[in-house]
């Protein structure tokens, strides 16, 4: 019920103002990194209303009601990996056939690599995507490989970064007293690398015994409904239970309690983004090719594991790794996050020329 609100709410504030983003992408999934990505498109373009465009019945009764019948002003894929995804496809095409500015904000592409073998769309709907970005404006994207795989089929674009770099906090704060490991895992329907959760569950569960043996406390942190299951049997499978911690929809309870952590391991991308802009160091548990595409753009690939070639010692040991190499991790991090956040906001200032 809480969610349904959240989407009413946002539909209210979109409408109070004159000119509107349509925007195209995941939000009102009770899905922290879906939550985080609608939070950073209002911050960045906050003279706009930021309409969830979607393309439905809704939308068109709405429309019917506004002045003029114009519902929104431009259309701008956000965050999150929706290029290629055939969800995204519909509003994308119904907006374009009104002649409006269209973007994307630093968003990601499905990787053929992965995604061919395990979705039969995957072809026919690359081919429509790729006749809909060559009517766009501006095509930036997240990461490296992003891009390259729009280059293959012959779209220029610009990696700006994930949006969310946009919540990189200030200044580095002290390192924790306790060594404090923040874990976040989940579920992606088994549509991982290696198809089998239950054995990278196992493989953290074994990671985590290891560090606990060697004085790291262990917390969980659950970031979608859907996760808890997972989480609950990490937590529980431990010589000394965990505490989990639930996120769904408010990103900055989250960053607040991660930022206590010495070092974050996150299976869920946007879980691991923001602890890194909590100035927390970070491993990925790549489990789709996401991951690395994001890794890769901030210079972090090194702490970037996938998820088929998982085991408990050597994430153990990374763990350690990654707790040594603390002030060296948020350098790196901070440098690239800067250079994206001046994308991000030159970005924005050349949809607001569109517009207007």
């Amino acid at each position: 019920m809480w969610h349904y609100l959240i989407t009413l709410r946002r539909y209210a504030r979109a409408l109070s103002k004159s000119k509107r983003i349509g925007y195209v992408g995941a939000q009102g999934n009770m899905n922290l990194g879906d939550e985080v990505l609608c939070d950073v498109m209002r911050i960045l373009l906050s003279d706009f209303g930021i309409y969830p465009y979607r393309a439905t019945r809704r939308d068109l009764i709405i429309e019917s009601l506004v002045p003029h019948r114009k519902l929104v002003n431009c259309l701008c894929l956000g965050g999150g990996t929706i290029i290629g995804k055939p969800l995204y496809l519909p509003p994308v095409r119904e907006l374009l056939k009104r002649n409006l500015p269209a973007f994307s904000l630093g968003t990601g592409v499905i990787n053929p690599e992965f995604w061919r073998h395990c979705a039969p769309w995957f072809q026919d709907q690359q081919r429509e995507w790729i006749r809909s970005l060559k009517s766009f404006e501006e095509v930036t994207v997240r990461g490296p490989i992003s891009q390259q795989i729009l280059a293959g089929q012959g779209i220029e674009s610009t990696v700006v970064g994930d949006p969310a770099l946009l919540l990189l906090e200030d200044g580095i704060p002290s390192p924790p007293n306790r060594r404090i490991l923040g874990v976040n895992i989940g579920t992606s329907l088994g549509l991982i690398y290696g198809e089998d959760e239950e054995k990278v569950v196992l493989g953290v569960v074994k990671a985590c015994t290891e560090l606990q043996k060697h004085g790291w406390e262990i917390q969980v942190y659950s970031i979608w409904p859907m996760d808890d299951a997972y989480s609950t049997f990490l937590a529980q499978s431990l010589a000394q239970p965990a505490k989990i911690f639930r996120y769904y929809t408010n990103v900055r309870l989250f960053k607040r309690q991660v930022s206590r952590c010495s070092v974050f391991l996150g299976m869920k991308l946007h879980a691991t983004i923001l602890a890194l802009c909590s100035h927390v160091p970070s491993i990925m548990l790549e489990y789709r090719p996401k991951c690395r595409d994001f890794m890769v753009s901030v210079g972090l690939e090194r702490y970037c594991i996938r998820t088929d070639e998982l085991g408990g010692q050597n994430l153990a040991s990374l763990v350690e790794v990654a707790s040594e190499q603390r002030s060296e991790i948020q350098q790196v991090f901070r440098a690239a996050a800067h250079v994206y956040k001046n994308k991000l906001h030159c970005l924005a200032e050349r949809i607001r020329q569109a517009v207007s």
